[in-house]
């Protein structure tokens, strides 16, 4: 009888891995490509991917041939699915499982990248959003990094002058550079990451005395924020445009003052650029603009109760690359969510938050996995509790809080 294959040289986890596809595929239906490490056994027959979608369940079976990758089709795009790998040989027996690994097939509903966004908040270049605060009393930036140590530590911005908080990334290096917005003269202060937080930055751009209201977000598509304000004394958004290195501008008409809009801009439609979005609390109306068409095509969907006192959380929930839907209702402590692969008719809920502690909900990915994850903020101790969505919401973790708790303010 031949022996089992040897498992000391079989799928390095590591190594296996998990790639998002641009799709054509029917609706809610995803792809991912999957790849591993060889085995070097000299009988070796090829390789069975094994894949469910519940950790350690694995209900469908593909025989792949001798080959290190493959392509699985026709998963549930927005759902979690789990793989694992095994080799057999030519006497048809098998090897242990790989380490197992996840991932969220992503639909593409009009061809472009669903390459995940990178975090708003990643100060230290490991593709997971930090646990960040920007100390309105003092003007300092802090950030104790997803592996658990200290990330950042500098001062920038004056709190007399009223500088409110802008983080984004400027300068397209893909991590966060401290700017904030300063009502007084309308100007935008950015220190650089990519100058090793030496060098900074003055863009003017909005007027307090105008009711402007700071609206970062990368609307011309660069990879870089934008400065942007939404103007609340008659709706009109404007943007000043990275890629034009701030030399061209744009402008537009979206939202209505009278009905107590709140700026949203987010990625709604998936074309790498931010939307012009607005909430209406009395009515829980979100109205988006749609960038992919010109700002020409609209959609408004009714996600939100005043009575509730709901808060936006519009972020991307479902891996499918485009902003959902969300608020937090801070009476119950639970996110609802609206998903965007579903084309906005199908939600989930989850509960995360203490309505009696006061928790502010905090919009970011900590675990890296491309999927918010529901945090929350804790004003009496500043602790930050947050539920990780690789675990699919099974897990969570704490982190105390790199600022005062009373005058910090979590970033973003």
């Amino acid at each position: 009888m031949m022996p089992i294959l040897c498992t000391r040289r079989f799928v390095d986890a590591a190594t296996f891995t998990v790639a998002m596809l641009a799709l054509s595929a029917p609706a809610l239906a995803g792809t991912l490509k999957l790849a591993w490490d060889a085995n070097l056994e000299p009988d070796l027959g090829g390789y069975i991917v094994s894949y469910g979608t519940a950790s350690g369940l694995y209900t469908t079976e593909i025989n792949v041939g001798n080959t290190t990758n493959t392509t699985v089709s026709n998963l549930v795009a927005g759902q979690r699915h789990y793989f694992v790998v095994r080799a057999y040989n030519t006497a048809a027996l098998n090897s242990p499982n790989s380490t197992e690994v996840s991932a969220v097939p992503t639909l593409d509903l009009i061809g472009t990248s669903t390459t995940p966004q990178h975090p708003r908040t990643d100060f230290d270049g490991d593709g997971r959003s930090d646990v960040a605060t920007y100390d309105k009393s003092t003007g300092a930036w802090r950030a104790t990094g997803s592996a658990g140590g200290p990330a950042f530590s500098m001062t920038f911005g004056d709190p007399a002058l009223g500088d409110r908080p802008v983080g984004g990334d400027y300068d397209g290096d893909r991590l966060i550079d401290p700017t904030v917005w300063r009502p007084t003269n309308g100007s935008w202060y950015t220190l650089t990451s990519s100058s090793q937080y030496r060098g900074w930055s003055m863009v003017r751009w909005g007027s307090a005395a105008d009711t402007d209201v700071p609206v970062a977000g990368d609307f011309d598509g660069d990879g870089k924020t934008d400065p942007a304000v939404w103007r609340q004394k008659n709706g009109n958004w404007y943007v000043l445009l990275s890629a034009s290195n701030y030399t061209n501008w744009t402008s537009q008409q979206w939202g209505d003052p009278a009905g107590g809009d709140i700026a949203v801009p987010g990625d709604y439609d998936g074309d790498r650029k931010a939307e012009l979005a607005v909430y209406r609390p009395p009515t829980g109306t979100w109205w988006l603009l749609f960038s992919s068409a010109g700002y020409a095509s609209y959609a408004s969907f009714q996600w939100g109760d005043s009575a509730t006192s709901d808060i936006p959380v519009p972020g991307d929930y479902d891996g499918d690359g485009r902003t959902d839907i969300a608020v937090y209702r801070p009476g119950t402590g639970v996110w609802y969510v609206l998903t965007s692969v579903s084309g906005f008719k199908n939600y989930f809920a989850v509960k995360w938050g203490d309505p009696m502690a006061g928790d502010v909900p905090v919009v970011a990915d900590h675990d890296g996995d491309g999927l918010i994850d529901p945090a929350v903020r804790r004003p009496g101790s500043g602790y930050w509790y947050v539920l990780r969505s690789s675990s699919n919401y099974g897990s969570w973790f704490f982190s105390t809080n790199p600022g005062p708790a009373l005058t910090a303010t979590p970033i973003p």
